[in-house]
Parts: structure tokens; sequence; C-alpha cells
């Protein structure tokens, strides 16, 4: 994943799509319905949703063979939908045009656009 270092370290917290749970007993199972970040593009969502997926199989793999130390939860089991919620976080400046929905740049005031210094090279999200 070096190759994505500059990428993500471009991104904080405030930046990332959250969650949300439906029930307390999904609370309690770690089971989270995913909140969109309105400006992050289908590809970047797809990436980062990516991410998560390899963290939980490290985590497993990292667990049932004994490496972990068994404390605390595992990561979130985080689920879209096609009716997630949407919310208009800030976003990140700097990244490449491909990591921001163009509908959201195209909503935007051009004066906001620029001060968002877009990158206009594609992002490579391979894995």
């Amino acid at each position: 994943l070096d190759e994505h270092a500059e990428l993500l370290g471009l991104l904080e917290p405030r930046h990332m799509s959250g969650d949300e749970s439906v029930t307390a007993r999904d609370r309690l199972h770690g089971v989270w319905l995913i909140v969109e970040a309105e400006w992050q593009s289908e590809e970047m969502k797809d990436f980062l949703r990516k991410l998560d997926t390899l963290y939980r199989v490290y985590f497993l793999k990292k667990t049932t063979h004994g490496e972990g130390d068994g404390r605390g939860h595992g990561p979130r089991e985080r689920i879209a939908t096609s009716n997630s919620r949407i919310v208009d976080s800030e976003a990140p400046e700097g990244l490449w045009r491909n990591c921001y929905s163009k509908a959201w740049l195209d909503k935007q005031r051009p004066h906001f656009v620029k001060d968002l210094n877009v990158r206009e090279e594609q992002y490579d999200f391979s894995l």
C-alpha cells in the first residue's frame, strides 16, 4: 500500500464517510451503515471500502493466528446501501480530479474549486 501513502496522507477523519447503527443490536455486534461523504467520487468510495475489507482480513488473520492480544473490538463491519445517507462533509485539498465527485464539484462555486487545488491527473486506485 506504499504507493497510496501520499493520497492517504492527505485525508483526515473529518474528510471521510461516517457510519451509523440502525439498532442497538447492530451497534453491539459492530454492524454499521455507511454515511456517504458527498465530495467523494464512486472510484474513491470503492477504493476506501476495499481498504476497509483488507483491514478486516488482516485483523482476522492476526487474531486467528495468535498474533493479537485479544483486547478491544475488531474493525466495524460497514455496509453500503442503495439509500445511504449522504452528508456534505469537508473535502480535502490537493487530491486528484477523479477523487472528487464530478456532480459535487459542478455544484461548487468556481473560487471554492480553485482553492481545492485539484490535481488534473487521474489517480490510479489499483491495489
